[in-house]
């Protein structure tokens, strides 16, 4: 059985893309006991070899319950903290579908920044899609990363987040890599690491060998 959260060993991390569901979990068990955990669907589209050699599986980033699309999964922890230590570099993107009336001042308050119950929300890159009477489709990227982002951003601004898709994070986008449709919660595919999340990550890897090295010498 898959273990969530411990680091794994390996010569090189892996990063697998899958469809999160809306009401899926992104956490190791489900407190109410009765919500879908997308790590057990995940586990079961992996082969048994797959599964003794990835023993150990972290998400990257974790989308909220009732978000969907593109979910990164890592076997490597100290690489997912890396990659979501850094939002201004790896920004999460959103389709996002709203109720009420859009204005110029509204997506300006967004681009510039909002104050949130008292909390300064980065400035987002917000771009309006379509829009048909009060529903609109927004494309929507975020610097930094705060529980119910978006949705408490939005209704700051009496705006109704009715539907939340995630579609990229930093050089990963959800159609590169997951297909559309009522088959996507059965597939999933693996992410080539780009060259610098791969540099990141021999970097950690250094930097682990150096304090064990200095952590030797001080005993």
């Amino acid at each position: 059985r898959l273990r969530w959260g411990y680091n794994v060993s390996d010569n090189a991390p892996k990063i697998w893309a899958i469809s999160k569901l809306k009401g899926e979990i992104v956490a190791s068990q489900d407190p109410q006991k009765s919500r879908s955990l997308l790590l057990e669907r995940f586990q079961s589209m992996l082969s048994p070899e797959e599964l003794l050699k990835h023993n150990s599986i972290k998400p990257i980033y974790r989308l909220e319950y009732e978000t969907e699309g593109l979910s990164l999964l890592t076997n490597s922890g100290d690489l997912a903290k890396a990659l979501v230590s850094d939002p201004q570099k790896f920004p999460l993107r959103y389709r996002v579908r709203v109720h009420g009336l859009i204005t110029e001042s509204k997506l300006s308050g967004l681009r510039k920044g909002l104050f949130v119950d008292g909390v300064k929300y980065r400035p987002m890159d917000v771009a309006v899609q379509k829009s048909s009477g009060t529903i609109t489709w927004l494309d929507v990227t975020c610097y930094e990363n705060k529980n119910k982002l978006i949705r408490n951003a939005f209704a700051k601004l009496y705006l109704d987040v009715t539907r939340l898709i995630c579609v990229g994070f930093g050089p990963y986008n959800k159609e590169d890599y997951l297909p559309t449709g009522s088959g996507s919660e059965k597939g999933f595919a693996v992410v080539k690491l780009t060259p610098l999340i791969s540099a990141m990550y021999h970097e950690i890897q250094n930097n682990k060998i150096v304090n064990s090295r200095s952590i030797v010498k001080q005993s």
